[in-house]
């Protein structure tokens, strides 16, 4: 048995405790305020199903999101820290009109807000795996997924892991889609997914050694990540963009945390993490709904008029 199974192993108590905790507080607040991450902790910012959205949606019960609103409100929150931001996938508009170009500025201005990894779902290849390698690039954003391979090499088209140092913690990233074996996929060429037993495979054999928490981001469902978790025990948190998560989010599974942030850039979401094992505090949860009573920043208005207007040389 390796050190890091060990580690695990002697911190599953401790890791159900937290997030019981975790999920009594979030019934009983509907918004956590903060103002930043105090020295102990961490905090990640969370979109999955932008589908490139820019301004505000139509939802049922009331227009919410923006961009330029969630700028307003990061800069409001986060005056003295950056939060550090993660997708989890399904971030392009496929409207034949004007959609790609959406998709583009939808990409960087996640970028310009602080995203720093995303996973690529089935749905981001629509326009290409050139497209949105170039843009996320143009972005420094870094995409993960272990299980989009080249159909003629079998070889995965994009980093299993990501690895990244955030206030001194080894975050270490791994991503997972929709496995889909009979179904065609609009914008396929030469790729194809993997099953997600076989790409599991790899990615448990690959586990970083320096990781101190273990991250996937997916469009798994539910009932998909009810199966999946037990068999991934070193996981710490699942970040998923389906809209087949029924359970209020978030969900605690084998002391493992399911958070599935709001489609369509709805809310400002987050999670914040007590990194000193000397602290007592339990994760906190941010959710903020992006409605009418938050103005939108002019200035990031005038960078996404600008942004639809380029000429992108994107493949």
């Amino acid at each position: 048995m390796s050190m890091r199974t060990i580690c695990h192993s002697n911190r599953s108590v401790e890791k159900l405790r937290s997030w019981f905790c975790v999920i009594i507080l979030c019934l009983v607040f509907s918004i956590e305020e903060s103002t930043g991450s105090p020295s102990d902790s961490l905090t990640m910012l969370i979109t999955g199903g932008l589908r490139g959205k820019l301004n505000e949606c139509a939802c049922p019960s009331a227009k919410r999101g923006g961009i330029a609103r969630r700028a307003t409100l990061m800069r409001q929150l986060f005056q003295n820290n950056q939060p550090l931001g993660v997708d989890c996938g399904q971030l392009l508009d496929l409207d034949p009109e004007g959609g790609r170009m959406r998709s583009a500025c939808a990409i960087l201005s996640l970028g310009r807000l602080g995203t720093e990894v995303s996973l690529v779902a089935t749905r981001d290849l629509f326009y290409g795996v050139d497209f949105i390698k170039d843009v996320a690039d143009s972005a420094d954003i870094d995409l993960v997924c272990a299980n989009i391979i080249d159909g003629s090499t079998g070889k995965t088209i994009f980093p299993k892991w990501i690895e990244l140092e955030y206030r001194d913690v080894t975050l270490a990233f791994t991503g997972l889609t929709q496995h889909f074996p009979h179904k065609r996929i609009p914008g396929m060429d030469s790729w194809m997914t993997a099953p997600i037993d076989s790409a599991l495979k790899y990615i448990k054999a690959s586990i970083p050694s320096n990781a101190e928490r273990i991250i996937l981001l997916t469009d798994m469902s539910e009932s998909e990540l009810n199966e999946l978790i037990p068999t991934f025990p070193e996981l710490d948190i699942v970040f998923t963009s389906s809209r087949r998560v029924y359970t209020p989010s978030p969900i605690v599974v084998n002391s493992t945390l399911i958070v599935r942030p709001q489609p369509d850039g709805s809310f400002l979401e987050g999670i914040v993490i007590p990194i000193s094992e000397k602290t007592t505090t339990s994760n906190r949860f941010i959710t903020h709904p992006l409605n009418a009573s938050i103005a939108s920043d002019i200035e990031f208005e005038g960078w996404l008029e600008n942004c639809q207007k380029r000429q992108f040389t994107f493949k």
